[in-house]
């Protein structure tokens, strides 16, 4: 009996031990990938600083790179890769205490590993001594059989686990409306060159005629106070971003030069954009298909709750999709994508239905993050359809912890500076 339970308690012991140091394994790899990666980067994610958007896009490379490599590897599901992969690489950019956290936590898991170790040897070395004290004739090939048996029946029982791939997004059931309700005509937005452009505003609002045309060659004629050009261009991306942040977000890389002709400037840019003139225009049509099935009698309410649902219900979480997974067109076409695709994709649909919405970025969690604030009767709330979405993907299932709740609720998880953005609502919507 005694043999019995060494022999139970030693099968625990390897099986927990070879759990650990498995995971400890994958996780110091990829730690160590990561850091190096990271040293590649650090000036353009500190350039790169104030804008969310474009630091997801300098990480994404190195976040499939290590998650490839990881996976290659690792007797181990793709998705519990990727996560893992995710976690560490939030550790490692969020600030240096959470870096140094991340080394430590692995260097304990190290040391847990070499305490299960420990504690695994000793507990076969009491198997044998009690076998070679005990009156019974037991075969020893048995006892290894068991264990070894034990291990390969834990190693096939993990890794037959099937895991929601967040990827894999079945159509849904399209939200009931009114039947016989008059549709809604989709509000359009029509951008125009000032006739003469002589500040940063005006600048930014013909860089917002350009950028909406997808057009990637361009020029500007300035008639403003040509003393210090340079500031008023940086003044003018910075409207851009705050006045239009989906053309701003749409584009991925700018170079431009300026000629001074004393009376004028003549400002010339060759723009990259995220999509392609094409896919922009299939966004937009989408867009509009899915407000026209709006009732024009709905109220702003009806409209933002429609909207949060449509875009939860039809999107899966994904950072690793075919197409870039910040834009409107990865969430509307590929149904999938990530906290910027989802907050601009909520920002077209509500300015199309007549809504007054901003887009706002900041962090969650200490990661950071994008998410949508929306007026109605009066008063602002903000609507996070990025966490109203159940991870893993259940299509059928839409949350509404993050729908239309005021300042002091999402201050609870989520930080922002609030200079830049309208004050809400004491209380949550009711």
């Amino acid at each position: 009996m005694t043999l019995f339970i060494l022999l139970v308690v030693t099968i625990i012991l390897v099986s927990i031990t070879y759990r650990l140091g498995k995971s400890f394994h994958i996780g110091l790899s990829i730690h160590l990938h990561l850091k190096r990666e990271l040293k590649h980067v650090r000036k353009k994610m500190a350039f790169w600083k104030e804008h969310p958007a474009k630091q997801f896009e300098v990480l994404q490379p190195i976040y499939q790179r290590v998650s490839y490599t990881a996976s290659h590897h690792a007797n181990m599901q793709t998705v519990r890769i990727e996560k893992k992969v995710n976690d560490e690489l939030n550790f490692l950019i969020k600030n240096k205490m959470t870096s140094f956290y991340a080394s430590c936590l692995l260097a304990i898991k190290g040391i847990v590993v070499l305490i299960g170790l420990f504690f695994s040897l000793g507990s076969i070395i009491s198997v044998y001594e009690e076998y070679q004290v005990t009156s019974f004739e037991i075969d020893t090939k048995p006892i290894t059989q068991s264990v070894t048996g034990f291990g390969q029946a834990f190693n096939q029982w993990f890794t037959s686990i099937e895991w929601e791939s967040e990827s894999e997004v079945e159509a849904t059931k399209e939200i009931a409306l009114p039947k016989n309700a008059k549709g809604m005509d989709p509000q359009e937005k029509h951008y125009t060159i000032p006739e003469q452009i002589m500040n940063a505003k005006d600048l930014g609002k013909a860089l917002a005629y350009h950028m909406n045309l997808q057009e990637e060659q361009f020029s500007i004629q300035y008639v403003g106070d040509t003393a210090d050009f340079g500031k008023t261009i940086d003044e003018a991306w910075d409207w851009l971003e705050r006045h239009e942040p989906y053309i701003f977000s749409m584009y991925e890389d700018a170079n431009s030069q300026y000629t001074d002709y004393d009376y004028y400037i003549d400002y010339e840019l060759a723009v990259e954009y995220e999509i392609t003139r094409k896919q922009a225009q299939q966004v937009r049509e989408k867009v509009n298909q899915i407000v026209r099935r709006i009732p024009d009698s709905w109220s702003d309410e009806q409209k933002v709750r429609y909207v949060n649902d449509y875009v939860v219900r039809h999107t899966a979480y994904n950072l690793k999709s075919k197409n870039s997974p910040y834009t409107p067109y990865c969430i509307l076409m590929d149904r999938e994508g990530v906290c910027d695709g989802y907050a601009l994709t909520t920002l077209l649909l509500l300015e199309a239905a007549k809504v007054d919405v901003r887009y706002v970025v900041g962090k969650a969690t200490g990661e950071l993050h994008a998410w949508n604030m929306v007026k109605l009767s009066g008063n602002w709330y903000h609507l996070d359809s990025t966490w109203n979405d159940p991870v893993p993907n259940r299509p059928d299932e839409v949350q509404d912890d993050y729908l239309l709740v005021s300042d002091a609720t999402l201050r609870e998880d989520h930080t922002w500076d609030s200079d830049k953005y309208p004050i809400t609502n004491k209380t949550d919507f009711k």
